[in-house]
């Protein structure tokens, strides 16, 4: 059980620390244009806010819950936040 937990905890930590990293970087790259009116306030929050705020959600809890008696609670915290991954990106590349 240990090694699930930490292989979800990786998997978590490695997709939404992406998703953060190449959400800068897109911001970045249409800021270097100097596109009036872009990046926006939305762009902004869909492509950098909520993949941090999923990042620090998926793993605050998990790392307090990890030698709990909850700790099962922590798994499903992540499984949980692990799959509300997959419709995100969908939106995030356009569609299927």
């Amino acid at each position: 059980m240990k090694i699930a937990r930490l292989s979800l905890l990786v998997a978590n930590t490695v997709l939404w620390g992406g998703f953060i990293w190449l959400g800068w970087s897109v911001i970045n790259s249409v800021d270097d244009k100097h596109m009036t009116g872009y990046p926006n306030v939305g762009q902004f929050r869909y492509y950098f806010e909520f993949p941090l705020i999923m990042f620090f959600a998926a793993l605050l809890p998990s790392a307090v819950l990890w030698r709990t008696r909850w700790a099962a609670l922590g798994t499903t915290w992540l499984i949980t936040c692990l799959l509300l991954f997959l419709p995100y990106a969908c939106f995030y590349t356009g569609g299927v």
